[in-house]
């Protein structure tokens, strides 16, 4: 599985929210969880895998940016690195998903899904960076008419 998978609809989300922003958060899925992107479309489809500690919540996205690129037509969005704070429980993540929030996890879509490889000890705090240094960090093509 590569590095990081991209779901189309969530993508697609991501380019519409060129001007207007969003809402960006993260969950952690248990490992039992693989992305798959003939299936997985929102945050519904995942759910049923997520951690279920009472220490654990989702993070949304904090210091969010986009870098457009007019040449190229393009735009690079960023944010702070993920902090979980300390997970319980013993579960453990293969991936962070990266979502954007409508209204529910029925129409929130998935955007990426992100290789990580982490056990919920109770002892060290979850934060998890993409490279760069950022939470995440993902290419898009936007639309001429945002750029």
């Amino acid at each position: 599985m590569a590095a990081r998978t991209t779901f189309p609809t969530g993508a697609a989300r991501l380019v519409r929210d060129c001007e207007t922003g969003g809402v960006y958060r993260a969950m952690l899925p248990r490992s039992t969880w693989t992305p798959d992107v003939d299936v997985d479309v929102f945050v519904s489809d995942v759910s049923p895998h997520e951690f279920s500690d009472a220490s654990y919540g989702r993070v949304t996205a904090t210091n969010p940016a986009r870098t457009v690129n007019v040449a190229a037509r393009s735009v690079v969005y960023t944010a702070d690195a993920f902090a979980f704070g300390v997970i319980s429980g013993g579960e453990v993540a293969e991936y962070l998903a990266l979502y954007a929030e409508v209204t529910n996890d029925s129409d929130s879509p998935l955007v990426a899904a992100y290789l990580i490889d982490y056990e919920a000890d109770g002892v060290t705090a979850a934060t998890f960076t993409a490279p760069g240094g950022v939470a995440f960090r993902l290419n898009s093509t936007c639309p001429e008419s945002y750029v």
